[in-house]
């Protein structure tokens, strides 16, 4: 049973408020049908719409017979966090059918809450605006036609008025109009059926906040089911036997009484009040329990993602969505920034991507493009460009040279640099939105929109398919290699691939069609938006997960753990979920969020370009904030070098990471004059070096007055300065190899 078949049922069943909860289930569900897909964290999320409390929540548990351990621990730990909650529910051994339960009582005392929460005041001021609605009585001079038409107004009488009235109704003067009050079924029928008026004693009071904390006990005892209860015997009986048990023993000539024809009793009335109280209660107290139901937000509906039949199937809900305006999404979420934590402080290396050394080969890697020096002979030896509109955004070192990852508006992919130069390539379709760098695999997830600059058949695979390619040869992904979810959401895909480092060769593949803002890399995951919130995608051994979810505005994954900030009630919330999307803990930051990332054990914030947090999920149960101090540099195993400009000059300062905190193991300063500031920069994206205390340093530009001047502050044991004076080119690179510094200038090795 779905979830919208369920909230269909639940507008439709009336329950009667004599109905234990444990029997919910077999007045409206085929015993036989199959358990509705609820866990205890879709049931937090169903409660938190209908405004349950802690009282009331705790009333849920008892009355389907919850375990009283589970109860105890929830009663007595009313601080109790999300987490732990879902987990305490989860391991009370409570069934789907349980928690469905417990969602049509919520939902009973829900509606009582809108429609019978009306005390003695409210009735009169109802009854006083009927009343002025009525037509005015006739003077007894004036037409004979209006006194006529008035009494059989007052005296007539509905079949389902007499069935629900005690107290015979004395018949009404025609020149004294009835004085109508609706009593509280009537008020949600709102019908114009009139009533005799009723004495004020026979009205129960309506329960305050504090009356919510009543026990089990005396609500039964109340709602007059305190008899049924003591009079079962000793053993004990499922929901499906209490029900044959009653059916056994009801006299065969009485009829059962429908759900919709109830004794208007003072005795019944109080019932309904009470019920209508405790609904009220609900809606209106805060509590810390509240709070916590709160803190998830309940997911939407949306279809469920299974790979492809064949072409067609992919082929007509594209063409379904393009009709319907539904292209891609707007909200494609970027790649990270190039960021890192080390020890205390939060190292932003900006597009520095490294210098590599293998034997006689030395590769300067810049965003723009991929420089090969020969040492032996302290010269450029081959330059590689990322192909046009594209740029390298991360290189691994291999066996027989690098790996470039690069990123385009269209394709991304891999790039295998040697001594000589280029010896493969290969991608995907689409812009790259994560990276995940193994051993000796990489993997890119990407985000693809078909471009539709011509009619196409089905036939026509590389028009709408996503794609792969090996040196520029070009091969759709076959239907089985991609999700569908058959509600045309969109006409673009989540692409996921996973490449051999060494040589480019595709190892796995899979695709998801929608409207994604993210595709993951170090396992297939996907973030889609749709009409109505969004939906989430992973292949979780092999086999799809999807869940429905709010409007999610980012989304990252990485070790095991997927993070997505989610939009509810106008706040954002990052929550954490696991590979089956199970949610495992979650925590807000007080502001929008439109980037997300994963790298160790830490989930990067950002917001508006900038990370505006970091946090510890090390222990995903329990997500620790970060308390870190941001500087610009590079890192390097367990020493990081930095720079900083400051009013009266610049700084160097190497960092040694020592119990997890980075403490300073070198420094180099430089005073410079205001005019000489404004010319300032550090150089290049390749000209930090580490290589410990015994030589690392960073190269700057600035202008004197007089000249250009180009510097490389070298600290450690020889602790000098390398100059150039007006050079068109200054320092583009720098390296260690084998223990002497190399510094690179265009397409030359310095000395």
């Amino acid at each position: 049973m779905t979830v919208s078949e369920i909230r269909s049922l639940m507008l439709e069943k009336v329950i009667p408020e004599s109905l234990l909860p444990q029997n919910i289930a077999v007045c409206l569900m085929d015993e036989n049908a199959a358990p509705p897909e609820l866990d205890a964290f879709t049931f937090l999320n169903r409660l938190r719409s209908l405004g349950i409390g802690s009282a009331d929540f705790l009333y849920l548990l008892k009355g389907c017979g919850a375990p009283e351990e589970a109860v105890s621990k929830i009663e007595q730990h009313p601080d109790m966090n999300l987490q732990t909650l879902i987990v305490t529910l989860e391991s009370s051994g409570l069934t789907p059918k349980d928690y469905t339960r417990m969602l049509y009582t919520a939902r009973q005392l829900w509606e009582h809450t809108i429609t019978m929460r009306i005390d003695s005041g409210e009735l009169e001021a109802a009854a006083e605006s009927r009343q002025e609605e009525q037509p005015e009585p006739q003077d007894p001079a004036g037409s004979e036609e209006s006194t006529v038409q008035e009494a059989p107004e007052a005296e007539e009488s509905t079949p389902e008025e007499s069935a629900e009235t005690t107290e015979p109704t004395e018949p009404t003067e025609p020149s004294e109009p009835p004085r109508p009050v609706r009593t509280a079924r009537q008020k949600k029928r709102r019908t114009e059926e009139s009533y005799e008026d009723e004495s004020p004693e026979q009205e129960a009071p309506v329960l305050t906040a504090r009356q919510k904390k009543r026990t089990i006990d005396d609500l039964a005892e109340e709602l007059g089911i305190a008899a049924e209860i003591e009079d079962e015997p000793e053993e004990k009986y499922t929901a499906r036997q209490r029900k044959r048990r009653k059916e056994e023993t009801a006299p065969e000539t009485e009829p059962e009484q429908p759900a919709e024809v109830r004794e208007d009793s003072p005795k019944a009335r109080r019932n309904a009040i009470i019920a209508a109280a405790a609904g009220a209660a609900v809606l209106f107290a805060i509590d810390p329990l509240m709070v916590i139901l709160g803190f998830t937000a309940p997911g939407s509906s949306g279809g469920e993602f299974q790979f492809a039949s064949d072409n067609a199937a992919v082929f007509s809900e594209i063409y379904t969505a393009y009709t319907n305006g539904r292209i891609s999404s707007e909200k494609t979420q970027k790649l990270s920034k190039n960021e890192q934590i080390f020890g205390d402080m939060l190292i932003n290396s900006g597009k520095e991507l490294g210098v590599f050394s293998s034997g006689n080969t030395l590769w300067s890697a810049e965003p723009d493009g991929i420089s090969v020096y020969a040492l032996d002979s302290g010269g450029l030896a081959a330059h590689v460009l990322p192909p046009e509109g594209a740029e390298f955004v991360n290189v691994v070192q291999t066996d027989s040279g690098v790996t470039a990852v690069y990123s385009g508006d269209a394709e991304c992919g891999l790039i295998g640099v040697d001594g000589s130069g280029e010896i493969w390539s290969c991608g995907q379709s689409g812009t790259l939105t994560d990276i995940f760098c193994g051993e000796d695999i990489i993997r890119l997830g990407s985000v693809y929109t078909p471009g539709f600059t011509k009619s196409f058949t089905v036939d026509d695979v590389l028009e709408y398919l996503p794609y792969g390619s090996k040196n520029g040869q070009l091969t759709a992904f076959s239907p089985a290699e991609i999700a569908v979810s058959g509600s045309a959401d969109g006409c673009s895909y989540a692409v996921w691939g996973e490449y051999a480092a060494e040589n480019g060769e595709q190892k796995k593949r899979l695709a998801a069609l929608g409207s994604p803002i993210y595709s993951g890399a170090e396992s297939f995951t996907a973030a889609m938006t749709r009409e109505n919130g969004s939906a989430e995608l992973t292949s979780d051994g092999g086999s799809l997960v999807s869940a429905a979810l709010p409007e999610i505005t980012a989304c990252a994954a990485g070790n095991g753990v997927i993070a997505d900030a989610e939009i509810y009630d106008g706040g954002v919330t990052v929550y954490l979920r696991d590979s089956a999307l199970k949610p495992l803990a979650a925590f807000t930051t007080g502001g929008e969020i439109d980037h997300l990332r994963i790298s160790g054990n830490v989930v990067y914030v950002g917001s508006g370009g900038s990370t505006v947090m970091a946090v510890d999920i090390s222990d995903t149960s329990s997500p620790k904030a970060l308390d870190l101090t941001s500087a610009d540099g590079v890192v390097s195993g367990d020493y990081a070098l930095c720079g900083a400009v400051s009013k009266t000059g610049i700084t160097l300062t190497l960092y040694k990471l020592e119990s997890k905190k980075a403490v300073q193991a070198d420094s180099f300063a430089k005073a410079l004059t205001a005019s000489e500031l404004e010319s300032f920069r550090f150089s290049g994206t390749n000209c930090f070096v580490i290589n410990g205390t015994d030589c690392s340093g960073a190269a700057y530009r600035y202008f004197d007055g007089v000249s250009v001047v180009d510097e490389f502050a070298e600290l450690g044991r020889s602790r000098s300065l390398h100059t150039l004076y007006d050079d068109k080119t200054g320092y583009t690179g720098a390296a260690v190899v084998d223990g002497s510094l190399k510094l690179l200038s265009g397409d030359k090795i310095l000395n």
